[in-house]
């Protein structure tokens, strides 16, 4: 699901972008998803990591199960 936010660039004196936009992607997986390797195993093909990275990303949830909780943006 894309969300646009657009907002809006920051110019120097002379027009030149101090800031820009730019899209930054992340995905959110619940905790649960950690007990099927299968769908990890996928998850980790489809981002381009490592199995390994991709489990631990999802089993350093602190907040408990059915909260779901950021991967680093790819």
């Amino acid at each position: 699901m894309t969300t646009p936010a657009p907002r809006g660039r920051i110019l120097d004196r002379n027009g030149v972008a101090i800031v820009d936009n730019r899209p930054s992607l992340a995905i959110t997986a619940y905790r649960d998803l950690a007990d099927d390797p299968v769908t990890v195993r996928h998850l980790a093909n489809v981002l381009g990591m490592p199995y390994m990275a991709v489990l631990r990303n999802i089993q350093n949830n602190t907040e408990g199960r059915k909260v779901p909780i950021p991967l680093p943006p790819m």
